[in-house]
């Protein structure tokens, strides 16, 4: 009876261990096979953050998991998880996504065991002890995946079974041992372990049947002498052969066309050599039209690590293949685009790395082929060396880099004469994400010669007229003195006439004169010194009177304005300012309409206004009210005469006193001028 209890007791303590061991070995057979059909491109695509959501891969990963739960019920969870930095994070669950049980990506897994880790220190499959976590309490199969080229643990595939139901198990069956023990049913015993042991592992393998059968994807096993064991075809497919024509067969005598018989066989043999994972891909003509696949091969082997045949995962990549296809079209049709472009064209990622330069690049800048195609700032650094002024472009780079979605366009001279238009924008795809910056550069140096040119005539033509129209001003002012015959009231009248045009004339002439003289840059000298102010500003009011008298407009001197205001400054140039602007307000203004002249002095500037309750500038109009020669519709209407070219010769003399001009307006409501003026500017 001792011995009896010895052996009873022996053979109880090894019923409990080996279904346990079974109970392991079955869900890791489970794991390792469904780790085998989940997609290796499509899970190289999940980065583990919220943003994976809703992408195909994603999804496609997820439906994958939904379904094995569907196929084994016993299975509680499936999931997908990375290691990142010494944590776990979560990459995709089985689980809806309003479930309280659903783990998003990218969510961490604090409370896993170190156990949950070791896949990636060994590359090996386990099954953990029991462990205790938010969700539950489970027993863990984890099964690691690597890369296809490299030996490398990037994720692991985990299944989880409650714990419970995973001891409940062992539980009933060493029951049930201790009770045919008790009855010295030794024998009975050893059949019912026999048949009990084939009857889980048929419904182990009819489980497993059931998942394949379920996936979208093509599944065969061969042994290793590549006979096919296994066959199992996606529920939908274009290939429609039976399996009875594959299984039993060995793979060189299936008809495999040549293409993809070469390429499979090389892939297959390799995994047998090697022990290794292996992915490729092939591809089938079929009347229907070519099938593209990407077939993952991984080893089958036995407890005692050896393989003992191949599990091959062939998965539709022809949509991929499609996408890739018009991928390299637009990418052929982008660079055929940029290199007939007249244009040099740089275009970098996120990184600031090259990843679109053309051939007119490397012409513009006249940049060695070594500097071309290098990473951005080495080219920054040769393209910042060949230009005259290079912290205008530095400037622009810095700004650009600290608000990636402006765009931007600037001038720049090299120092070998040429000028450069640059303009720059951000490359935005059609998710609204901002994936880098493209640059064009157009050599304008022939334009900038003709706008030079035509500076140049305007100014000689200027002189010119001006020399023969202050003679006639001199013959007007002589004859309207009655110094030689006193004129009749007729004559009076027309010489009236002449001296008015002629004023027009001479100010037309001299604003064409400020104008050549601020685009060559010569004689537009800014003189400074002390000057009062007020007293411009007061000159100016004296000066338009007669305008504003004649529309019955009235001019306010703000009362707050100082009676004094010292500033160092060009005197004649910002009394220029204070006269156009001035006489713009009175000029657009309504018969009996109003004009307010103000200042305010701030830390460390001086801001003028000049404010009429006029015609107002129509918005769709305002960003070009600074250029040469430019009028709005309301304008011409309201005064026909005018030549465009007070605005842009009074911006131009603020600015070159490091000042700034500029305007709020509402059409039909009125315009306000301001412009400051650095309060201790040498």
């Amino acid at each position: 009876m001792v011995t009896l209890g010895i052996l009873g007791a022996a053979y109880l303590n090894y019923t409990w261990t080996s279904v346990l061991k079974e109970a392991s070995d079955r869900a890791l057979l489970i794991g390792k096979t469904s780790a085998t059909t989940l997609n290796g491109e499509m899970l190289k695509q999940l980065r583990g953050i919220s943003d994976d959501v809703g992408t195909v891969a994603y999804e496609s990963i997820k439906t994958r998991l939904t379904n094995l739960l569907d196929a084994d019920t016993n299975i509680r969870f499936a999931y997908i998880y990375t290691q990142r930095n010494g944590k776990l994070y979560f990459l995709a669950d089985s689980e809806p996504a309003n479930s309280e049980d659903y783990s998003p990506p990218g969510q961490e897994y604090a409370e896993a065991s170190a156990e949950y880790f070791q896949p990636f220190i060994d590359g090996q499959a386990l099954v953990t002890q029991p462990t205790t976590d938010r969700w539950g309490r489970w027993v863990s199969v984890l099964v690691p995946i690597k890369g296809a080229d490299t030996d490398k643990v990037k994720e692991v595939f985990a299944l989880d079974y409650p714990a419970a139901s995973w001891v409940n198990e062992a539980i009933v069956n060493t029951t049930q041992a201790g009770i045919i023990v008790g009855a010295l049913l030794l024998l009975l015993l050893t059949l019912y372990k026999i048949v009990d042991t084939g009857i889980k592992a048929r419904a182990a393998e009819n489980r497993l049947k059931s998942l394949l059968s379920s996936m979208n994807d093509l599944v065969f096993v061969l042994d290793r002498d590549l006979v096919f064991r296994e066959y199992y075809q996606p529920r939908t497919t274009e290939l429609l052969v039976p399996p009875e024509n594959f299984i039993g067969k060995s793979f060189d005598k299936v008809g495999f066309p040549k293409p993809a018989y070469t390429i499979l066989k090389k892939a297959l043999l390799q995994t047998l050599r090697t022990g290794e994972p292996t992915a490729t891909e092939y591809n089938l003509d079929l009347p229907a039209g070519r099938l593209w696949f990407e077939v993952h091969i991984t080893s089958l082997v036995d407890g005692g690590g050896k393989t003992i045949g191949l599990t091959c995962v062939a998965h539709n990549i022809n949509k991929r293949k499609l996408a890739e296809e018009q991928s390299r079209f637009k990418t052929m049709l982008l660079e055929a685009q940029s290199e007939s472009s007249i244009d040099g064209i740089l275009a970098v990622d996120a990184e600031r790395n090259p990843i679109l330069v053309n051939k007119r690049f490397g012409e513009v800048w006249k940049m060695p082929l070594p500097a071309i195609g290098k990473r951005d700032a080495k080219m920054l650094e040769y393209i910042l060396s060949q230009l005259k002024t290079p912290e205008v472009l530095e400037v622009q780079v810095d700004h650009l880099g600290k608000h990636a979605d402006e765009k931007s366009r600037a001038a720049v001279e090299l120092i070998d004469g040429r000028y450069l238009d640059v303009y720059s924008s951000p490359l935005v795809g059609e998710d609204k994400k901002n994936y880098g910056r493209i640059w064009f550069f157009r050599d304008i140096t022939r334009e900038k010669e003709i706008d030079k040119t035509k500076s140049e005539f305007v100014s000689v033509a200027s002189h010119q007229l001006k020399t023969p129209l202050a003679g006639i001003k001199w013959v007007v002012e002589l004859l309207l003195g009655s110094k030689i015959v006193k004129p009749d009231v007729k004559q009076i009248e027309y010489l009236q006439d002449i001296q008015s045009s002629n004023e027009k004339m001479l100010k037309l002439v001299n604003d064409l004169l400020d104008v050549s003289h601020i685009e060559t840059g010569r004689k537009f000298n800014i003189e400074k010194k002390e000057t009062d102010v007020a007293e411009l500003a007061i000159a100016a009011l004296k000066a338009n009177q007669p305008l504003a008298d004649g529309k019955k407009v009235s001019v306010i001197l703000c009362k707050d304005a100082p009676q004094k205001l010292l500033l160092n400054i060009d005197g004649d140039k910002i009394g220029q300012v204070f006269n156009n602007l001035l006489n713009n307000a009175i000029k657009y203004s309504k018969d009996g309409g109003q004009v307010e002249v103000g200042c305010k002095r701030g830390k460390n500037d001086v801001t003028f206004l000049i404010k009429d309750n006029g015609i107002g500038i129509p918005e769709k109009q305002q960003s070009k009210i600074f250029e040469k020669f430019f009028r709005a519709d309301n304008a011409l209407t309201q005064a026909t005469d005018g030549t465009g070219l007070g605005l842009y010769i009074a911006k131009a003399i603020v600015e070159a006193h490091s000042g700034k001009l500029w305007f709020e307006s509402v059409e039909g409501k009125g315009t306000t001028f301001f412009f400051s003026l650095p309060a201790n500017a040498k």
